[in-house]
């Protein structure tokens, strides 16, 4: 019984380490360009500061066809990341 018990402490401490591991992972942050179907050319930046006020007025010029393929397009390289089912996508791409 007693084996029992420090086998079960012993898988418990493992399974918080791992856990707490892969809870802290960041998301990675970079910028691409994207080409969309028709021929455009997007910066996008995904899990990068907040961008400047001069550049929302670019984002206004993509319709939102064009900024969802520009967004779906710059996070395939996050897609292709191994990651916990249930953990929350954090994902924030601003498109311009």
């Amino acid at each position: 019984m007693r084996r029992f018990y420090q086998i079960a402490t012993i898988f418990t401490l493992v399974a918080t380490s791992v856990g707490t591991a892969s809870a802290a992972a960041p998301q990675p942050g970079y910028v691409t360009i994207v080409q969309l179907h028709d021929g455009k050319r997007v910066t996008c930046s995904v899990n990068e500061p907040a961008s400047t006020p001069s550049s929302l007025n670019d984002q206004q010029a993509l319709t939102a066809g064009e900024r969802n393929e520009a967004e779906i397009v710059a996070t395939a390289a996050l897609r292709r990341i191994p990651r916990n089912r249930g953990e929350a996508d954090m994902t924030v791409v601003q498109c311009s």
